[in-house]
């Protein structure tokens, strides 16, 4: 399977678990707020900006990035 195809079958099969878990309703991830192509995937699977840390994460480069902290409901 090719890179490019990795995220969104690893989004698809937490999704699928976290609809079968008898107690979870809410799922959470952090991700790195310059990843745009990640922050994409989740958008469309229905996860919401609920948070941001101010740069918590510190670049090879040197440059500090935020994080965003999203979510959704699997069960309404």
């Amino acid at each position: 399977m090719a890179r490019a195809e990795c995220g969104p079958c690893a989004a698809a099969g937490v999704d699928c678990r976290a609809q079968q878990h008898p107690v979870l309703e809410k799922v959470y991830l952090q991700v790195i707020a310059t990843h745009s192509r990640a922050i994409a995937l989740y958008t469309s699977l229905g996860f919401k900006e609920e948070g941001r840390q101010i740069r918590d994460v510190k670049m090879e480069s040197g440059e500090y990035v935020d994080v965003l902290i999203m979510a959704r409901f699997v069960k309404r």
